[in-house]
């Protein structure tokens, strides 16, 4: 908003709801932002991903 935007989208990267992903919509409705996303939710391919990236770890 200080510069200049008139509406601020922000998308949730959590995969399901709970209190951090509360906490975190919270705190970017404080700052502003007008519309926020919902969790990601548990899709197949996701968890997939997740899956391989912790297995790279």
């Amino acid at each position: 908003k200080a510069q200049g935007a008139q509406r601020i989208a922000a998308v949730c990267y959590f995969i399901a709801p709970g209190i951090l992903c509360d906490t975190a919509i919270e705190s970017a409705r404080d700052a502003g932002v007008v519309h926020t996303g919902e969790p990601l939710g548990a899709a197949p391919e996701l968890l997939d991903l997740i899956a391989k990236r912790a297995a790279e770890a």
